[in-house]
């Protein structure tokens, strides 16, 4: 076995040796959600909720969604997320929060269905709902 004194190793072996480190790397695997981004969709967090809006950026399985993003509190008449993606929020007890005024960043994504435009101007029509 051969012993290496890294005090005497030259700047040129330095290099070589984090190249071939580099090279065993293996490159960052893109996110899943990657293929969302500029689009409308409905994202169920895991523990955030329901959330509709134009994805960002993504990372591993977080998003995060533009200016503007609404989170659903409640809804009728939509069933499932994938259903809420194809007809959007109905009913006028459905509670719908205004639009945000900046960013909304989901770090628990467990569920995301582009929006048709249908469902997206249901969203836009819906009333705001602040809580009360």
């Amino acid at each position: 076995m051969t012993t290496i004194n890294l005090e005497d190793l030259t700047i040129a072996q330095c290099r070589k040796a984090a190249a071939m480190l580099n090279e065993m790397t293996p490159a960052p695997t893109p996110s899943p959600l990657a293929r969302y981004v500029g689009q409308y969709v409905v994202v169920r967090d895991h523990r955030a909720g329901v959330y509709f809006g134009v994805v960002e950026s993504t990372e591993g399985n977080t998003i995060t969604l533009g200016l503007g993003s609404r989170q659903a509190h409640f809804w009728e008449n939509g069933g499932s997320v994938p259903a809420l993606a194809v007809w959007g929020p109905k009913g006028s007890s459905s509670r719908i929060t205004p639009p945000s005024k900046g960013e909304t960043t989901l770090m628990d994504v467990i569920q995301v269905c582009k929006c048709s435009p249908e469902a997206e101007k249901q969203v836009a029509s819906m009333p705001e709902w602040n809580g009360k």
